[in-house]
């Protein structure tokens, strides 16, 4: 491991670019749970500034689903409605 290299911070982006950004599902997870809350207010930054630029894989649709419906962060129709918000909000490759 790199000295002073810390994970997290590679999701912070200073200012939006005109560049794709690809979040991962964990992102999401975060993002949705709120927790921990530290990973959550950091993701949801760069969310906020980045979503325009989003681009999601129908993979990662699939897993978010899967996770925030089988550890109950939220139900089956409150997770369909964040499956949809999300494939409405960025490019689906």
């Amino acid at each position: 491991m790199l000295p002073n290299y810390h994970p997290t911070i590679s999701l912070i982006v200073k200012k939006p670019t005109s560049d794709n950004v690809f979040l991962d599902t964990n992102i999401w997870v975060y993002f949705f749970a709120k927790d921990p809350p530290e990973k959550a207010e950091r993701i949801s930054a760069v969310i906020n500034t980045q979503m325009s630029y989003a681009i999601i894989s129908t993979q990662v649709l699939g897993e978010l689903y899967n996770v925030i419906t089988r550890k109950r962060i939220f139900s089956a129709t409150e997770s369909q409605a964040i499956i949809s918000g999300l494939a409405s909000r960025t490019v689906i490759v």
